[in-house]
């Protein structure tokens, strides 16, 4: 069985169009089924709203990707489905920087 969260609402919105769009609509108390992407990569995001960073994510990267930008880039293809651009800017910064320090230990 996967993972469930329960999220505040606000941060929710806050964070994300889709899940903006989603709680407003009338009836929506019940739990809000992600089917289409893998735990890891929502919990990086939960972690981002209640965080504003993941500093976790080089354990999950370790842990679950051989290549490091592997799960990052499923979390930014992520972040265009629920329209999440603060945490897709984070995402970006996140390779950026790790390009950089590959870019500086091969020099």
């Amino acid at each position: 069985m996967p993972p469930s969260y329960t999220l505040h609402k606000s941060f929710l919105s806050r964070h994300s169009t889709f899940f903006r769009e989603v709680l407003v609509t009338p009836n929506e108390n019940g739990p809000i089924v992600v089917t289409d992407t893998e735990p890891t990569v929502f919990g990086l995001f939960a972690s981002f709203i209640y965080n504003g960073c993941c500093s976790n994510i080089e354990d999950h990267v370790a842990v679950k990707a051989r290549d490091p930008s592997l799960l990052s880039l499923r979390a930014w293809l992520f972040t265009m489905r629920i329209s999440a651009t603060d945490f897709a800017n984070y995402i970006v910064q996140h390779l950026q920087k790790k390009a950089s320090e590959r870019h500086s230990a091969s020099h």
